[in-house]
């Protein structure tokens, strides 16, 4: 470290220096909004309706696009497909399969 702060050549002499700055870095403050927009609403459909964040999205997808392989909701929402198989298992557990039946069955036997 030289008398001015600076660890190796080429770093920043102070964090505040840094050319990234997260809280003015427009994608990560987008992250940041969506997710706190998600966990509040899964407040509300976790109170309302017992179910989580995957659930609700692989939901609302089946709802949107009707019968879908568990990999084209995964596409569609960015989701690893095991968490849509669990969410669909789970959905399909608590009976809420009988709102969308053929899209989660054909779901399930695609994640697998």
């Amino acid at each position: 470290m030289d008398k001015n702060g600076s660890i190796a050549e080429g770093r920043p002499k102070r964090i505040a220096d840094a050319l990234l700055k997260l809280e003015t870095f427009l994608p990560y403050r987008l992250n940041v909004a969506a997710s706190l927009a998600a966990q509040a609403f899964s407040r509300i459909y976790q109170e309302r309706h017992g179910i989580g964040i995957p659930e609700w999205r692989v939901l609302a997808i089946l709802g949107e696009y009707g019968t879908m392989t568990g990999k084209a909701i995964g596409a569609h929402a960015h989701m690893h497909k095991t968490k849509v198989s669990r969410a669909v298992a789970l959905l399909e557990s608590a009976s809420c399969s009988r709102a969308a039946p053929t899209g989660l069955i054909c779901a399930r036997r695609s994640c697998h």
